[in-house]
C-alpha cells in the first residue's frame, strides 16, 4: 500500500531526483528575486560616479583663454545664492570647459554648486540626497541592514553553497 511507495521512494533514485529537482526549484524562486535585486544594484553602484555625473553634468564653461578667478572668489560665488551653507570642499575639474564645483553643507544636507571660474556665474546645483540612485543604494543596502540583515544574507549566500552542491549532484552525479 501507500506505506510501501513511500519506503521505496527512498532508494529510488528517479524520486531522489524529484524532490532533489522540487526543493531547488522553489529555493531558487524564493532566493531569486533577492540575488537579483542584490546583483543589478550592486552592478549599477560600480558606475555611480559616472552615472552621478552623467544626470547632473552642469553646461560647459568657455574659458576664452582667460585664467580661473581666485578659489576664494569662486566659494562666494557657490555661496552667494546659499549664504547659509558652510563650504566643506571645492573640486577643481581636469578640463577647463568644465565647472568648479563646490559642496555646501546645511547641517547634514549637501549641495554640490556648480561655478564658472571665469565669470563666476553659477552653472547649476545638485543635491545628492535626492539622486535617484538614491533609491538603488537604498535597495542594496537594504538587505545588509543590522544584524538581522547579516544574518539573513548570509543564510542566503550558505543556501546558494547548498543548493549548488544540490544542483551539481542532480544533474552530474544522477545522470
Amino acid at each position: 500500500g501507500h506505506a510501501d511507495r513511500g519506503h521505496a521512494a527512498l532508494g529510488d533514485p528517479v524520486a531522489g531526483r524529484r524532490l532533489a529537482a522540487r526543493v531547488h526549484l522553489w529555493s531558487g524562486l524564493v532566493a531569486g528575486p533577492l540575488l537579483l535585486v542584490l546583483a543589478l544594484s550592486g552592478a549599477v553602484l560600480v558606475f555611480r560616479g559616472e552615472i552621478e555625473e552623467a544626470l547632473s553634468r552642469p553646461p560647459a564653461v568657455a574659458s576664452g583663454g582667460a585664467s580661473p578667478r581666485p578659489l576664494d572668489a569662486i566659494v562666494g560665488a557657490a555661496r552667494l545664492g546659499h549664504p547659509n551653507g558652510a563650504p566643506r570642499a571645492l573640486r577643481v575639474p581636469d578640463r577647463p570647459e568644465h565647472p568648479y564645483r563646490i559642496e555646501l553643507f546645511f547641517g547634514p544636507r549637501r549641495l554640490d554648486v556648480a561655478v564658472d571660474p571665469y565669470t563666476l556665474r553659477v552653472a547649476g546645483h545638485h543635491a545628492p540626497e535626492r539622486s535617484p540612485l538614491l533609491v538603488v543604494r537604498s535597495l542594496h543596502a537594504a538587505p545588509h541592514s543590522g544584524r538581522p540583515g547579516a544574518f539573513v544574507v548570509g543564510l542566503l549566500g550558505l543556501w546558494l553553497v547548498l543548493a549548488s552542491a544540490l544542483n551539481w549532484a542532480v544533474f552530474s552525479v544522477l545522470s
